[in-house]
């Protein structure tokens, strides 16, 4: 008989994949304020600086479809924490910008869900360990604020430092098969 290709040897071999498992780290620093427009600092650069800090996210992909590529549905969630010097409020004469004792500090839980294409055709059947890929999703982000006590920041009328915010994201990649 003639000697096996690497397609049969590959799909012989293989072990039958139901999920995708990837773990990222990564410098961040949130864009809120963008929103604030003048001169001189947004309110994160002034508690925070303009300092990128590690970013943790872990994402499960459950494949639904294996073929030409395999399709996926995916669930994600991370972690970023950030601290900086806290302010006084302003009155009494004193600037909105002195210092306090205590520290701030910034939480987000960023959760995303996906659905996601991986065009593995070439690795599978030439062992090609080049997998080209599309994601497109909704993302959902907690957020709290805490105060030098350990307690959610207020401000102003009562306000609270924790909250939610909704949005979306598409990317495109090139993973490496470490396999």
């Amino acid at each position: 008989p003639p000697p096996p290709t690497a397609a049969s040897e590959y799909e012989r071999l293989a072990s039958p994949q139901n999920f995708a498992f990837e773990l990222r780290f990564g410098a961040y620093r949130p864009d809120i304020d963008s929103e604030f427009a003048g001169p001189g600092k947004g309110p994160h650069e002034t508690y925070f600086g303009t300092k990128r800090r590690l970013m943790f996210q872990a994402e499960l992909d459950w494949q639904l479809f294996r073929g030409f590529g395999s399709a996926a549905i995916g669930v994600r969630a991370g972690y970023f924490r950030e601290s900086g010097r806290a302010f006084l409020e302003p009155g009494a004469g004193q600037p909105p910008t002195t210092p306090a004792g205590d520290t701030t500090t910034l939480t987000l839980v960023p959760t995303a869900v996906s659905l996601v294409y991986r065009f593995d055709v070439l690795a599978r059947h030439w062992r090609i360990p080049l997998v080209p890929y599309g994601k497109v999703g909704l993302d959902y982000v907690l957020w709290w604020s805490r105060d030098g006590d350990g307690e959610v920041s207020t401000y102003g009328g009562g306000g609270t430092g924790r909250g939610g915010t909704t949005g979306w994201h598409a990317a495109a990649g090139l993973a490496v098969l470490l396999d």
